[in-house]
């Protein structure tokens, strides 16, 4: 028999090495055929208790460890069993984009609607720049018209504004901090609020 320990493999490897320490079953199964032929007498049954009872006794000793369990049987090298949860791949959270050391200029935005981008040491001159839900680090803005409407973002003082409008959507509040610190850390050309049309 050969085992692998990984994660969390303190507790196990301490059964493993002395499991007569265990009054479980599965455990005194495993102890009395390793000391009875070196553990050749372990049904491929008899491995899985063990092995799930090692899961067990981990698990009430470290929060992380357990849930359903996840249990392949494998037999001359290949898989003959495979139990456990069925996992579905999550839907992303949002497309996000990296543009890095990049230049956007002369456009008339420099994100495509639906999408996040984060900005890494890139220029974006001469374009229009929604805040809401992009990020920017170390990146500079020249002659263009920035626009917030009080959604999640960062411009931090790694970027250089420099003559800049920036506008401020009807959900951007005045006093709120991120609006504070966008008109606190940087010199605006202009700041403006947004004309909203009246229906």
């Amino acid at each position: 028999m050969t085992h692998e320990l990984a994660g969390q493999p303190a507790i196990a490897a301490a059964v493993i090495k002395d499991p007569n320490k265990m009054r479980d079953p599965a455990v005194q199964s495993y102890a009395a055929s390793m000391t009875a032929d070196h553990g050749r007498s372990l049904t491929l049954d008899k491995l899985v208790a063990f092995g799930d009872a090692l899961v067990g006794v981990t698990a009430r000793a470290v929060p992380s460890v357990g849930g359903e369990r996840q249990i392949a049987v494998l037999r001359g090298g290949r898989v003959q069993s495979l139990r456990g949860p069925r996992f579905q791949r999550a839907k992303a959270p949002m497309t996000f984009s990296l543009m890095s050391d990049s230049t956007i200029a002369g456009g008339r935005t420099a994100v495509a609607p639906g999408s996040s981008v984060l900005f890494v040491r890139s220029v974006l001159r001469q374009t229009a720049v929604p805040l809401d839900g992009n990020y920017f680090f170390g990146s500079r803005l020249e002659d263009c018209e920035v626009r917030y409407d009080g959604g999640v973002t960062r411009l931090d003082t790694t970027n250089e504004v420099n003559n800049c409008t920036l506008v401020l959507g009807p959900q951007a509040q005045r006093g709120s901090a991120r609006v504070q610190q966008l008109l606190g850390a940087f010199q605006w050309k202009l700041v403006m609020d947004e004309v909203v049309p009246v229906k």
